[in-house]
């Protein structure tokens, strides 16, 4: 073949790809999908046009590396793969780059799922525009628009009814609009209002347009402002936010309120829809940059001003497990050198770091669904060194792991702060 053909062949693949891509608009439930190539795939491809796949049930997950509940989902996602194998077939799609996702996959130490895997996608998601993941959209056999919705109501009850052709009434995930992200939130980045904003804080309703709950804080050293924007976000959440990142886990909260399910998910995900979009709620703090200090305190006053519930610190004897020394030699001084946190094979490798950021924040973290908080009680100042060959949620073989440098986890009632939320 010449030269002259090949570059010839390259120019018209080019330009039907970047004219399939100019081409292309969203898509509604109802609206047919275009009889478009796949992409790109890493793992278990798809052959042909998205037209070859008609006669079953398409779902489409987008993803990205960064989200790790889509790493939890897609093993869910694999086992109705192979349940309702040969009437549907499910694709995860992402746009990051093939040598991202391959990298990741390594480090979180995941296999492919037996699904196919799309990746560098430009196309899809110019159909299905989304602001978070997971995404998922619902193509019936005969190739149109079904479903714009949350991967929770991706069901293998959900996916029977509809291959029997019943109707189902899922939240649709719709996270483009007007209402576009800026600056501030109450006040479009144009607007000549802005520039004059000194202080406010907002309480608002969750806003669908704009995805998956995030927490940013907020620092403008031009405009001399500072803050904290909260979107999306359970009640739970803010309040644990407002009162700092040791009671981020339920075991360091006390609810004494009336209605508990108002602050946690349902445990049935039918229920879902409706509790997020009731129970979720967007927050902004705006005040001047030198009173940045101030953001957890004014937040917290906001809570307890605006809901029906006081939340504050409290200090209360509770079952703790106790991260502690238990010889006086010290086997855990670190010998110093370059800084490494590192997990290869199984084995958790630290050198030269701090044992209550590092160690003690690995093992709480692992273990943050324990009826009972951890606490560290070494005292521990200087860095270290330390091997643990154990999962860290198997606390039996980690107790044996720490003994040999001189540490124990220890069961006993201590007095420490929790955060209490109390009905007014």
């Amino acid at each position: 073949m010449s030269k002259q053909l090949i570059l010839a062949l390259l120019f018209f693949v080019g330009t039907e790809v970047t004219s399939q891509e100019s081409s292309l608009l969203p898509l509604q439930p109802g609206d047919k999908i275009p009889d478009i190539s796949w992409g790109k795939f890493l793992h278990c491809p798809l052959e042909g046009k998205f037209s070859d796949l008609r006669g079953k049930l398409l779902i489409l997950d987008f993803w990205n590396v960064f989200c790790a509940p889509c790493f939890e989902g897609m093993k869910k996602l694999d086992s109705l793969q192979q349940q309702f194998s040969g009437k549907i077939q499910i694709v995860l799609i992402t746009k990051d780059k093939a040598t991202d996702v391959e990298k990741t996959f390594k480090r979180i130490k995941r296999t492919y799922p037996n699904l196919p895997l799309m990746v560098e996608d430009t196309v899809w998601s110019k159909l299905f525009p989304y602001e978070s993941v997971p995404h998922h959209v619902w193509i019936d056999d005969k190739g149109r628009v079904q479903y714009i919705t949350y991967a929770h109501n991706t069901t293998a009850a959900n996916i029977e009814m509809v291959l029997n052709k019943k109707v189902l009434e899922l939240s649709y995930k719709q996270e483009t609009g007007e209402f576009k992200k800026s600056e501030l939130l109450l006040l479009p980045d144009e607007s000549s209002i802005s520039s004059k904003v000194i202080y406010y804080s907002a309480l608002l309703k969750r806003i669908k347009t704009f995805g998956g709950g995030e927490i940013k804080y907020i620092r403008d050293s031009i405009k001399q402002l500072a803050g904290i924007r909260a979107m999306n976000r359970s009640l739970l959440s803010l309040y644990q936010e407002a009162y700092g990142r040791e009671y981020r886990y339920a075991n360091r909260i006390v609810l004494d309120v009336r209605q508990p399910e108002l602050f946690h998910f349902p445990q049935d995900n039918r229920y879902w829809d409706d509790w997020l979009d009731k129970n979720l709620f967007c927050y902004e703090l705006i005040l001047p940059i030198n009173k940045a200090s101030d953001i957890k305190v004014i937040m917290q006053q906001d809570l307890n001003r605006l809901y029906p519930y006081d939340g504050f610190i409290e200090k209360r004897k509770v079952q703790c497990l106790v991260l502690t020394r238990i010889t006086k030699e010290d086997k855990i001084r670190s010998g110093g050198g370059v800084p490494v946190k590192q997990q290869i094979g199984g084995k958790i490798m630290l050198c030269n770091q701090s044992l209550h950021t590092s160690l003690f924040g690995m093992i709480a973290n692992a273990n943050s669904d324990l009826p009972m908080p951890l606490i560290d009680e070494t005292n521990y100042k200087g860095n270290i060194d330390i091997v643990i060959t154990s999962q860290l949620t198997n606390l039996e073989l980690l107790r044996k792991d720490l003994n040999m440098y001189g540490l124990d986890l220890v069961r006993r009632e201590t007095e420490i702060d929790m955060l209490v939320i109390r009905d007014k």
